[in-house]
């Protein structure tokens, strides 16, 4: 049992982390009073370098269905760490905003993974704007999400024999940009920068064992840190917007899973880069 520990940690973290978070996706002038936007899209978490030849590695070591010697073990986890921050992949991205009137604004953000509320301020001219703001946000228990049956193939967007449905959290991140718009609103452009926090708690189940049938359930823990640089522009043809965003910059996390008799802990640490895309439509003036 202690053998299998050590294995299961950094895969509990692999799943649970999705990047620093989705794209704003929004200009920084924000909307007028009881102005109300909506739209959908997908954002894409993209690792390169070493990190990613350690996830592919990592993926490598469960091919034959279980980590079974040393080796195994040691690029399993590797690569595992690595993908618990870094979370490669492809994500949706549904989003709905609202003016509140003397220059602040607020919205809501869905990526099937999340939910985040978020509340900004701007200081506005006819041309150039800075806003702050504050966004919270929720992560979503997904109980079953990863049946028996998948753990033992190599599906590209995860490591396999782990399901991690059970775990759930809150996040705080802080958003500072400076904008641009055009005369008139066609086109939108903005520069910024944004750090956050994440706490995960719940519980993992593990399957990387010889025996396919046999699984492991225990308390798992993590926090992530990160700081993102975040470039957007916009294209606006009333009532529909088409944004473009991307964020990129530097991760860090730890956690910890709680089994019978003790704790181990892992961590990891990387860079991502994280391009979205929306169609935002004006639904009413």
């Amino acid at each position: 049992m202690k053998h299998r520990r050590a294995l299961t940690v950094p895969g509990a973290l692999a799943l649970v982390a999705c990047g620093g978070g989705a794209p704003l996706l929004h200009p920084v002038h924000p909307l007028p009073r009881e102005r109300v936007t909506m739209g959908a899209g997908v954002s894409a978490q993209i690792v390169a370098g070493d990190a990613s030849g350690r996830i592919d590695t990592a993926r490598q070591a469960m091919g034959d269905g279980a980590v079974d010697s040393d080796a195994e073990r040691d690029a399993w986890v590797s690569g595992a760490v690595a993908y618990s921050l870094l979370a490669p992949g492809l994500a949706p991205w549904v989003g709905a905003r609202v003016g509140l009137g003397s220059s602040a604004e607020a919205g809501m953000t869905y990526t099937a993974r999340a939910v985040r509320l978020d509340g900004r301020y701007a200081l506005e001219g006819e041309s150039f704007a800075a806003s702050a703001g504050l966004g919270a946000s929720g992560v979503l228990a997904r109980p079953g999400s990863d049946p028996a049956s998948d753990t033992r193939v190599d599906r590209g967007d995860r490591i396999p024999g782990l399901d991690i449905g059970g775990v759930s959290g809150f996040g705080l991140d802080l958003p500072l940009l400076v904008g641009w718009r055009s005369r008139g609103g066609l086109l939108h452009t903005w520069l910024g920068a944004r750090g956050g926090f994440e706490r995960l708690r719940g519980t993992a189940v593990v399957r990387i064992g010889l025996d396919p049938t046999e699984s492991d359930e225990a308390r798992f823990e993590a926090e992530r840190w990160y700081a993102l640089g975040v470039l957007g522009f916009a294209l606006s043809l009333h009532p529909v917007t088409i944004a473009l965003e991307l964020d990129a910059g530097y991760q860090r996390g730890a956690g910890l899973l709680m089994l019978e008799g003790g704790r181990t802990d892992g961590k990891a640490e990387g860079a991502t880069v994280t391009p979205g895309v929306a169609v935002v439509f004006d639904l009413w003036k």
